[in-house]
């Protein structure tokens, strides 16, 4: 639940971004490079960090 809160900041935080770079390569391409640089790393760095967190070691 946290790295989908956290990709959903990301995403509102990346609005004005996109709104600029749909200028030069269109709305679909500019979604796509956003995504590639923000989203995805953001959603597996925020995922693997909640389970390292969250994860306990047998004794």
């Amino acid at each position: 639940m946290a790295a989908i809160v956290w990709m959903a900041v990301a995403v509102r935080l990346s609005i004005p971004c996109i709104l600029d770079l749909r200028l030069i390569t269109g709305q679909t391409i500019a979604i796509m490079i956003i995504a590639g640089l923000a989203y995805i790393p953001g959603y597996m760095t925020a995922f693997l960090l909640v389970s390292l967190l969250l994860d306990r070691q047998p004794s």
